[in-house]
């Protein structure tokens, strides 16, 4: 099968080295997706494992798409009684770009209509009621190239158990996964994200650091295929299961307002890893890290949703004259402020840009002085 991992611009190469990790290599890319090919045992690896990626998907086929009767013949003959029932809930969506066939909504109705007549014509007898479990279906077009996608993840991967409420401003669970793994912390040196909100990057670190995976508990779409082999699923998660360890690393997770610090722990709790973390309230600007190096992972508040352009200028500024005093430090530092390295203070040796959602921002890197 090839399979195509979804993740936030930016990411690509996070996923790739995720992947590699787990032994899938890497077969192609572009702008948010990564490919690879595998069984289903390796679909259910990449769902239950990946911890940056935002869906996993079977790429069923690739066409020529320069007539509303292309498409038909295309999705029809896809074998859809291997993943749909009788009773599945059929959902298709569309996206046209640049190409001659650029009504989405009539492409959507095409193609659905082509896996309606597919599915009565192998399922002898059969309605359709539409009542069950949903199967996601994708049309992409681009330059008059098409893919059709099936959703084997259901809802985004960024979905894990324990963020059962979100903070005033969240960061997406899979962004940081991704903010810690690009890091490069190796449980080694003490690690801090002292405006941690609810917990996320604090609790991805200690998930990352034990092996545990947010997903090993969660159902996927592809494991209610009629095809769907229970033993694959199984085995991944055994595997993911067998994985997990027990490091006696340092996490801190620090913030301002109480209640933030409160609901980092309940989440932390959800997701098992409350041990590993200690959070308390403080500020950033004023607090002292606890030690001469380490590392320090943090997403802080900024105009487009907590604090005004000024508040935000002048939080950098005193947050980058605090941290000037820690030169033995890494810092990783995501945020969508317009001139942040001016009001900060210094220069990125590294910035990348990344999405947190449909929200532009950029990942600032400074590498701490190390002896020797």
């Amino acid at each position: 099968m090839k399979i195509a991992v979804s993740a936030a611009f930016g990411l690509e190469k996070v996923v790739s080295g995720e992947l590699f990790a787990l032994g899938l290599e890497k077969s192609g890319g572009e702008d948010g997706l990564v490919f690879f090919d595998g069984d289903q045992r390796a679909l259910a690896t990449a769902n239950i494992m990946l911890r940056s990626a935002d869906r996993v998907s079977l790429v069923l086929k690739e066409f020529a798409a320069l007539k509303f009767e292309d498409v038909f013949q295309a999705v029809r003959a896809v074998p859809w009684e291997e993943y749909l029932k009788k009773e599945t809930k059929i959902i298709v969506q569309a996206k046209s770009v640049r190409s001659r066939l650029s009504s989405e909504p009539a492409l959507q109705s095409v193609a659905k209509k082509a896996v309606v007549d597919s599915l009565l014509s192998r399922l002898k007898g059969a309605t359709l009621p539409e009542s069950g479990f949903p199967a996601r279906i994708f049309l992409r077009i681009h330059k008059d190239r098409a893919r059709l996608f099936l959703n084997t993840s259901g809802d985004g991967l960024h979905k894990r158990n324990y963020a059962f409420k979100r903070s005033r401003a969240p960061l997406r669970e899979t962004l940081a996964a991704a903010l810690v793994l690009l890091s490069r912390w190796k449980g080694r040196d003490f690690f801090v994200d002292p405006f941690c909100g609810g917990g996320t990057i604090p609790i991805e670190a200690a998930m990352i650091m034990n092996n545990i995976y947010p997903a090993i508990k969660r159902r996927f779409d592809a494991e209610y295929w009629p095809s769907a082999s229970k033993e694959a699923w199984e085995s991944a998660r055994q595997e993911a299961s067998s994985r997990e360890k027990e490091c006696g690393c340092f996490i801190l997770g620090r913030d301002i307002d109480p209640e933030m610090t409160a609901l980092s722990v309940e989440c932390a709790k959800r997701a098992g890893v409350e041990k590993l973390i200690r959070f308390e309230t403080g500020d950033a600007c004023t607090s002292a890290l606890p030690g001469e190096s380490g590392l320090l992972v943090t997403n802080p508040p900024y105009g487009e949703r907590l604090l005004g352009e000024s508040e935000t200028a002048a939080l950098m500024g005193s947050l980058g004259k605090a941290l000037s005093g820690y030169p033995g430090w890494d810092i990783s530092l995501l945020t969508a402020f317009p001139g942040f390295e001016q009001v900060f203070g210094r220069k990125a040796d590294k910035n990348r840009k990344l999405y947190n959602g449909a929200l532009k921002t950029y990942l600032y890197q400074y590498y701490g002085e190390k002896d020797g």
